[in-house]
């Protein structure tokens, strides 16, 4: 049985943020005690203290109520935050659209929307997202990272070297962004720095013996024997043979 001290305990605070938050909001809009305005600020204050506490089931109960009686930006990206975590894609796209008529420029909702377009498989509309969003925040690695995959499916190479090549210099990039960035070098005909890309690739794959077949392919692609021959040897001491089903894969399948 729980006791009323530990019910004290949960409580006390959520409502005492409530009744902080609808007390300031009240004396802005003058609201009187028990009006609709005042239920309003009540339920949006509790549902935001939900969703700050991880709750979503609880937050999305009150936020189905009144998101879509808000002009509140940050209300109805919570709302489409919290139906993320429910698994709610649908109603999340809903939510963040709404957010986006009152804020179109917010980064936040911005990426946001992108990431729901993607796992809805709305790849068109997740890159003006995407591309918008970088605009405005280009340090934001996670998204550059989904824009350059998005880039990579329609084979605009162009469009993701410099995405991936701020990456590099701005962090320390995984494998995914060296092999990515190798390939699209290669199929942009710039064969000195695919080769670099490459390199690094081989260099800090977790399987090694795929990094350096990766390289070797690349070097028989390009006719390069002497370096080849070089990798082939590495493999070797690695007990690898050459695995010739990776050179079946154009660079844009791996």
């Amino acid at each position: 049985m729980i006791s009323l001290c530990h019910i004290k305990h949960i409580l006390v605070p959520l409502v005492t943020l409530c009744l902080m938050t609808n007390l300031a909001w009240a004396e802005e809009q003058n609201a009187p005690l028990g009006s609709n305005d005042w239920d309003f600020a009540v339920a949006k204050a509790i549902a935001l203290d939900f969703a700050n506490h991880g709750k979503w089931a609880r937050a999305g109960i009150y936020l189905d109520e009144i998101a879509e009686k808000t002009q509140d930006w940050n209300v109805l990206l919570v709302w489409s935050r919290v139906k993320i975590q429910l698994g709610d894609m649908v109603t999340a796209d809903k939510a963040i659209k709404l957010a986006l008529k009152q804020a179109p420029e917010n980064p936040r909702i911005l990426f946001t929307a992108g990431d729901i377009a993607t796992d809805l498989n709305h790849p068109d509309e997740a890159l003006l997202f995407y591309e918008k969003a970088l605009a405005l925040q280009p340090d934001q690695t996670y998204a550059a990272m989904i824009l350059g995959r998005l880039y990579a499916k329609q084979n605009e190479w162009e469009k993701l070297i410099p995405i991936y090549e701020r990456i590099v210099q701005t962090t320390t990039p995984t494998p995914e962004v060296w092999i990515r960035l190798a390939v699209a070098h290669e199929q942009a005909g710039n064969i000195e720095r695919a080769e670099i890309c490459y390199r690094e690739y081989a260099n800090l794959s977790t399987n090694r013996a795929i990094g350096l077949s990766q390289l070797l392919v690349f070097y028989e692609r390009i006719g390069q024997t002497d370096k080849a021959s070089e990798v082939k040897k590495k493999l070797s001491s690695l007990g690898q043979g050459d695995q010739r089903n990776l050179r079946a894969l154009m660079p844009s399948a791996r």
